[in-house]
């Protein structure tokens, strides 16, 4: 595929990778000019029978997940015979992110930075085996951790979550076999071919069963965080009779029992891997805490110094006065209503022929007489009615925008608007936010009709 080829209602700007589960480009939307990231699954894939079950029923649970280490599922389409999946293009404050096996190229880690990485990956796949129906990741690799930096710390960020289930063993199983196929030096690998063999590395025993004895679950992630820390450590994958970390770790460095942490989660037994990592990080605790009765002798040992009278201190004369609440001051704030243009009803014709699948059959409808705003709703008019919530979710903890994507900011608790911006319409509002603000102004929103209707200027075709 060639780059500034378009796809959809997509430019592709830029390939980021191939391997196993596809292609990645960054792409930018043509109308609203917003850069994303597009995973293309391989033609080949849409053939099986079972591929748009799977698809549909993953993606639903796939658009629920919500965690600050997810990359976010925005969309999903397809266009000229591809499925692709549109996602954010993950950024750290401090520039763009990289994959976590581009950073080790040019940083080496120190102990300090490894606990940060691993407790942000243990976190992230705690929230999506702790669901009410746990998911899996199924594919946590190198490439599929993004590490980017926000306000001078590691932020990370996973990829590709729950694509394998999409997929199927078949269309991986076949992908896997002609990348590897013909494979005789390591050197002439294409970046495909070594993306698999990465994959592999990280893969749990049970998911390498031919004959299917153990069905991959969240387990396989526990298998996979443990293969993924001891190549923090050591610098190389775990094979056979592997010696343990701490043999490649001076003693005075190593904080952390990591030899504990990652022959628990690379029990060959499912059954017997830890079920949440953070619980685990927390119980291997230091060496240096956990020896240090051991180490010290008793004569070493000193005696703490006391005050003369430790209860000193609470034998304050102290006084009860009378508890006077205070009547809380509620601000009355008012919308600010912008001026609406009356659209004439009447009959007109909708869809195509040979259109989409969501746009066909060509079918007439009848639409009212309605009001619709001249002007779409500005930062300005938005920020009040946040005030008015009191904040960026509604009672269902539903968001109402995403700061990140507007130009509305909160900074110490309050909420400001960038300047130059206050009369710009407002983005990143979800539609639980749009239909709470036209409902706090006395509205609706339009139907998708009407929408229509207004857009052809107001004047329905004759039928």
């Amino acid at each position: 595929m060639l780059v500034a080829e378009t796809l959809g209602e997509y430019q592709l700007i830029k390939p980021l990778g191939s391997g196993p589960l596809g292609s990645t480009f960054i792409a930018r939307h043509r109308f609203l000019l917003k850069t994303f990231v597009l995973k293309i699954l391989p033609e080949e894939w849409s053939l099986e029978k079972e591929f748009m079950h799977r698809f549909e029923t993953q993606v639903r649970a796939l658009s629920l997940l919500d965690h600050p280490n997810l990359i976010r599922l925005h969309n999903v389409c397809s266009a000229s015979g591809k499925y692709f999946l549109v996602t954010e293009c993950a950024q750290g404050s401090d520039g763009e992110a990289f994959s976590l096996a581009e950073y080790l190229l040019s940083h080496t880690l120190c102990e300090e930075e490894i606990k940060e990485i691993v407790e942000q990956i243990a976190d992230v796949l705690d929230y999506l085996h702790g669901r009410s129906e746990p998911l899996a990741h199924l594919s946590l690799k190198l490439n599929n951790i993004l590490v980017g930096s926000v306000e001078g710390r590691l932020h990370i960020q996973l990829s590709d979550c729950g694509l394998l289930p999409i997929i199927g063993a078949h269309g991986f199983l076949t992908q896997a076999y002609q990348t590897v196929g013909n494979v005789v030096d390591v050197n002439m690998l294409s970046e495909l071919q070594r993306s698999f063999l990465q994959n592999y590395a990280f893969l749990a025993p049970e998911q390498k069963d031919l004959y299917g004895n153990h069905k991959p679950g969240p387990s396989a992630d526990i298998y996979a965080f443990g293969v993924l820390v001891y190549y923090l450590l050591v610098g190389s994958f775990p094979e056979g009779m592997c010696a343990p970390p701490s043999s490649y770790l001076k003693p005075s460095a190593a904080q952390w029992d990591w030899d504990l942490l990652v022959s628990a989660c690379m029990h060959k037994d499912p059954e017997k891997r830890p079920t949440h990592l953070k619980a685990l990080l927390s119980e291997i605790g230091s060496f240096e805490n956990r020896s240090l009765k051991a180490v010290l002798k008793p004569q070493e040992l000193a005696r703490p110094e006391y005050e003369p009278d430790p209860g000193a201190i609470f034998h304050i004369e102290s006084s009860v006065g009378r508890y006077q609440p205070q009547e809380k001051q509620t601000a009355t704030i008012q919308p600010l209503l912008t001026e609406m243009v009356v659209i004439q009803g009447g009959s007109f014709l909708r869809g195509s022929a040979q259109g989409g699948r969501d746009e066909i059959p060509r079918h007439a409808v009848h639409i009212d007489p309605f009001a619709l705003d001249i002007h779409p709703v500005t930062n300005e008019q938005f920020v009040r009615f946040l005030e008015t919530m009191g904040g960026e979710k509604d009672v269902h903890n539903n968001d109402i925008i995403r700061l990140k994507e507007a130009r509305i900011k909160r900074n110490a608790g309050k909420l400001h608007i960038e300047s130059g911006y206050a009369k710009h319409p407002v983005v990143g509002v979800t539609w639980y936010g749009a239909v709470a603000y036209a409902k706090w102004v006395g509205k609706r929103l339009p139907t998708e009709a009407e929408w229509e209707l207004a857009a052809c200027g107001g004047v329905p075709e004759d039928l």
